[in-house]
């Protein structure tokens, strides 16, 4: 239904408002991180105490399982094998930070055996059962994070981003491509594999997460 919804605005040709667009795109605005709390709270609200993973999530610990099982088989070759690490340090951005969730909550909350996160009252969510949420479903590992993306996406709606063409396989240059991606801000995970270029805000020591952490505190 929430998807729906998304595509019900993406694709009905509304543009942006420019004043939630200047809103966004200001790092000191406080609205991204009452969204990402907000966030949280919905999915726990519809999932309940046992919160599972989303498909692309599974499918990203099963490629790191396959590339660890090829590590553990293949004659050793270093650039081979370079090649694989690199592909699994890419992968585990957010399976690190949930590993990293269990250990400050000292306690194995979510359950890596059968992909879900166990949440003691869903009403009233621990910081740790909130960012362990936030990375499954967004791919965003911290409150600081998601804000950056959400700025990001504003900025993207009016700098040079939005106006640049994009070479389809069959036709001609698509011209509002990159626009709707970024008005469409799904924060979904798995599509940090995708965006390549423009997704900047997944460093958790890049500029863009720093610039977050500056004005509001890490969080």
């Amino acid at each position: 239904m929430l998807y729906k919804e998304i595509d019900n605005v993406v694709y009905s040709g509304n543009k942006h408002c420019s004043i939630i667009q200047k809103y966004f795109s200001n790092v000191a605005s406080d609205g991204s991180y009452i969204i990402a709390e907000a966030y949280a709270d919905k999915i726990a609200e519809l999932s309940g105490n046992n919160i599972y993973f989303p498909n692309a999530l599974v499918t990203i610990y099963e490629d790191i399982a396959e590339i660890d099982k090829v590590l553990d088989s293949v004659i050793y070759d270093s650039y081979f094998y370079s090649i694989l690490y690199k592909k699994k340090s890419s992968l585990s951005r957010v399976p690190n930070s949930l590993t990293k969730c269990n250990k400050d909550a000292g306690k194995n909350f979510i359950d890596f055996t059968n992909n879900k996160i166990k949440v003691d009252d869903i009403d009233a969510l621990t910081y740790n059962e909130q960012i362990a949420i936030l990375a499954s479903f967004t791919a965003d590992t911290s409150y600081n994070m998601f804000a950056a993306e959400v700025k990001a996406h504003s900025d993207y709606l009016v700098n040079w981003i939005s106006k640049f063409k994009d070479w389809p396989i069959v036709g001609g240059f698509v011209e509002d491509k990159w626009y709707l991606r970024a008005i469409r801000a799904d924060m979904a995970i798995g599509e940090e594999y995708e965006s390549g270029f423009f997704d900047e805000y997944y460093d958790e020591d890049g500029k863009m997460v720093k610039e977050q952490i500056e004005y509001h505190g890490e969080k």
